[in-house]
């Protein structure tokens, strides 16, 4: 008897995607409502970016198979005006987790302090919901940044959160995210918030992912396909990359812990340029090419 592989679950929280995008075939479930229009100019364009760029990095085409090996579970959590909702984030973190998914994409972030959301991102540890949780894979933290912290990402450096890591994008040697700088794209989802070129007041500077975000390829609504940029679209490839592992059977049993610890292990210590501008960062490109190829996921590149 022949068992067939183990479906991993990916869940993607965002503005929702455009399931019927011929890059995705039967590679995503729409979970709760969505965007009533999902054409060129709706506002899933930002979740069909991100979910476009997590699927990429299998080497076989999601679509190609009846079942897909990876599901990208959607969750919107904005409302129609493109305003995140607190609401939407705890109920997409209850349904993700009930449902068993191993990676959990938050291309978001907030600036306030909010004990239900940092609970909601508790869900995802190993033993709350699931023995193995989810790696929880968000843009970047706010520790260096000018204008305060931005959560979840400064959750990353916390014991408690030893399965969330934070990304940042990066191009030619330098984050996106600089002073001055802003996304060609600006979205509610993807706010360019200037980079602190000193470390903080305590001294300390919080180890993170760099993965490419800048002339990105991926999926739009109305079958369209285009370049994103901004660090939203840097951490899908990092869960793209978490997901392929797991379906590797040596990593599938990996806590999610242990799974970031794995991405770590493999990642490759980051160019001078890009640690100067965050204030020496304990930054880590994504991974080595070795890692990625051993994989079978398409090479990481940036224009």
């Amino acid at each position: 008897m022949t068992i067939a592989p183990a479906t991993i679950a990916v869940a993607v929280l965002d503005s929702g995607v455009d399931a019927s995008h011929p890059a995705f075939g039967k590679a995503v479930k729409v979970t709760g409502d969505q965007p009533a229009d999902t054409g060129s100019s709706s506002h899933c364009w930002h979740g069909t970016a991100v979910a476009g760029i997590v699927a990429a990095r299998f080497n076989a085409a999601p679509h190609s198979a009846s079942t897909p090996q990876v599901l990208i579970r959607s969750y919107r959590i904005t409302d129609q005006h493109g305003r995140i909702e607190d609401s939407r984030i705890v109920a997409a973190m209850q349904d993700a987790m009930a449902n068993s998914v191993r990676v959990v994409n938050i291309s978001a972030s907030w600036s306030e302090r909010n004990a239900l959301l940092r609970e909601a991102m508790l869900l995802a540890k190993p033993g709350a919901v699931t023995a193995l949780g989810a790696l929880v894979v968000v843009t970047s933290p706010g520790y260096l940044v000018h204008n305060g912290d931005q959560y979840p990402g400064v959750y990353a450096d916390e014991d408690e959160f030893d399965f969330l890591v934070a990304v940042a994008g990066f191009s030619r040697e330098r984050l996106l995210s600089e002073p001055g700088e802003q996304s060609i794209r600006r979205s509610p989802l993807d706010a360019k918030i200037p980079w602190d070129s000193e470390r903080p007041d305590n001294g300390y500077a919080p180890r993170m992912l760099a993965a490419p975000g800048e002339d990105v390829s991926t999926a739009l609504p109305g079958n369209r396909y285009g370049t994103v940029r901004g660090d939203s679209f840097a951490a899908p490839f990092v869960s793209g990359l978490a997901a392929a592992a797991l379906l590797q059977p040596m990593y599938r049993a990996l806590s999610a812990g242990k799974l970031r610890t794995l991405l770590f292990d493999h990642s490759c210590d980051a160019p001078a340029a890009l640690k100067n501008l965050a204030g020496g960062a304990g930054i880590h490109c994504i991974a080595s090419a070795r890692f990625i190829e051993s994989l079978n996921c398409p090479a990481v590149e940036s224009r």
